[in-house]
């Protein structure tokens, strides 16, 4: 990718602004417990979550499949999904927060007046009710989850939008998530894709999707903003 000076930032939320995984873990054990599948530690949901919540559902009865006796159909997904989203909007952010140098991040950019978005593939009524727990002290061009009518991360719709938006070429904004469909979003959008390794998955993940760097650390978006 050419060396563009960067213009705009979009983060994912899950794994990359925010730890959410205790939030989501819990949300689903409650599904699965109440369906007599066996739950899962919390960090074994680094692995399952970051394409939407009807797969993670899925992942979740997969890593147990075996022992329960019930029939595993689209309707029982279906309703399983529906008592996850109930669970997760009734206590969304009990066990969230910011990662460390996120809030600086957030601040430092928007005081260089670095446009920036967030793009997630939790579903949208989610994003908004965490967004406005966390995010409301920074003014972001959009903060979108998964929409009716509007494809989810790896395509690349959505990501050009925020680019529009933002009034940035594609080539000029810096795309950071923490996982594959991230960067592969990224790719897709012609922008610089960026993973963080304090999200879910690791770096092997992160370079085979075609990750143009990855950064240890929240400060290390700034050098690559100031350096590009």
């Amino acid at each position: 990718m050419p060396d563009n000076k960067i213009c705009a930032v979009i983060f994912d939320m899950d794994g990359t602004l925010l730890n959410t995984l205790a939030d989501i873990a819990h949300s689903i054990n409650s599904a699965l417990q109440r369906h007599d599948f066996p739950t899962h530690p919390a960090d074994s949901y680094r692995l399952m979550v970051g394409s939407g919540m009807r797969l993670s559902v899925e992942r979740a009865i997969e890593a147990g499949s075996g022992e329960n006796n019930e029939e595993v159909t689209d309707q029982l997904i279906d309703l399983m999904v529906a008592e996850v989203q109930t669970a997760y909007a009734a206590d969304p952010v009990g066990r969230t927060g910011f990662y460390d140098g996120i809030a600086g991040l957030l601040t430092s950019l928007a005081d260089r007046g670095i446009p920036m978005a967030v793009l997630s593939n939790k579903p949208d009524g989610l994003v908004q009710l965490i967004a406005r727990e966390f995010l409301d002290q920074w003014n972001f061009r959009g903060i979108f989850g998964v929409r009716d009518g509007h494809p989810k991360k790896p395509d690349p719709t959505v990501a050009l939008e925020f680019a529009g938006r933002m009034e940035a070429n594609p080539a000029e904004v810096l795309f950071l998530g923490d996982s594959d469909i991230d960067m592969l979003t990224a790719r897709h959008a012609g922008m610089l894709a960026v993973g963080a390794l304090w999200g879910f998955r690791d770096a092997d993940e992160l370079w085979s999707a075609g990750a143009d760097e990855v950064v240890n650390h929240p400060e290390e978006i700034l050098s690559l903003v100031n350096g590009r």
